[in-house]
């Protein structure tokens, strides 16, 4: 377990493709929750997107809003290191330039680039996220 941070949350009317709300930047706890406020959406259903950096995105589609919710976006897959929303070479080139040492390539943040990451990026090879 550990906090994620550049998360970027976008919210959307169902079915649409132009975002109604959108925030970035925000941070989990170790768990990996975290409280957003969303403001000025009228009573209806949305969809929701989330991006976390080296993770592909994930949405959570008509659902209905409430004045305080709850959305569990489940698991979210590792390796997108360049953010483009696909785990392939580029991203394995991104880390085998940091390689041993530290930088975004450091999905499991414990402070250097290695096989636990590699397996990170490696269990989502050509995995598309929402």
């Amino acid at each position: 377990d550990y906090s994620a941070t550049g998360i970027s949350l976008m919210v959307f009317a169902a079915g649409g493709t132009t975002p109604v709300f959108s925030t970035t930047d925000e941070t989990t706890n170790t768990s990996g929750t975290g409280q957003i406020t969303i403001s000025g959406l009228s009573p209806g259903n949305y969809d929701f997107r989330i991006k976390v950096d080296t993770y592909l995105a994930k949405k959570i589609t008509n659902k209905t809003i409430s004045s305080t919710m709850s959305l569990d976006f489940g698991n979210l897959l590792a390796g997108d290191l360049d953010n483009n929303n696909i785990v392939n070479s580029l991203d394995f080139s991104i880390m085998m330039g940091q390689w041993r040492s530290s930088g975004i390539a450091d999905i499991n943040q414990d402070g250097v680039v290695n096989t636990i990451d590699f397996a990170l990026l490696n269990s989502s090879w050509f995995i598309s996220g929402d």
